[in-house]
Order: structure tokens, then sequence, then C-alpha cells
């Protein structure tokens, strides 16, 4: 979603926050080494929730954060991505939870 990255690049220059922004495939051109990913999926594909989907986005982060890193996931409250985060990082935990969106960070 293009307006989605949009708003994410005018965030870091508003915040000064030091990052990049990308458009990309799950996350398959980035290079590894980040300490914290940020992250808000496109899990719906149509109207069906694509589980494959949550599952590739949490190995991208998997592979892209440094030792002790984090991410943070913005999702449907009714993704269980806590669930599927638990094999792959040491910490899961979800930080709000709306009902109708939630925040999780996962930390390696």
């Amino acid at each position: 979603n293009i307006a989605a990255v949009r708003c994410c690049e005018m965030n870091f220059r508003a915040h000064q926050v030091e990052g990049s922004v990308s458009v990309d495939d799950c996350g398959e051109a980035l290079k590894a080494g980040a300490d914290v990913v940020l992250c808000n999926p496109p899990f719906h594909q149509g109207f069906d929730v694509e589980s494959d989907l949550c599952r590739r986005f949490l190995l991208a982060a998997h592979r892209l954060l440094r030792a002790k890193g984090a991410a943070l996931f913005v999702v449907n409250a009714f993704i269980p991505i806590e669930k599927k985060a638990h094999d792959l990082f040491s910490k899961v935990e979800t930080m709000a939870n709306n009902g109708s969106f939630k925040l999780v960070s996962v930390y390696k």
C-alpha cells in the first residue's frame, strides 16, 4: 500500500527516526543486520486471511534482525501471530490490543 509507505516515511522524518522504508516482497531484497523491524503486513488476500503470509513475515523478521533485535507487528486482532512467532523468537508480547488491531513485539 503506497499510502502506508508514504505515511511511514513522513513519520520517520517528523520523529527523526533513522531508518529506511521499503516496498518489498516480505523483505526478500533487504539485507540482514537490523536492530528493529517495524511491520504492518498485509495478511489479507481478498477476504481470506493468508496464514502462510504471516509465517513469511515472521521468517523475514527473524532473518533480518541482529541478535537481541526486536520486531513490532501491527496486525488485525484476530491474526494469531503470537502462536506462530513462539518457535522463532525468544520473547513474544502483545503490547496493545483495541479489539480491532494489536501491536505484537517479538525479540530474537
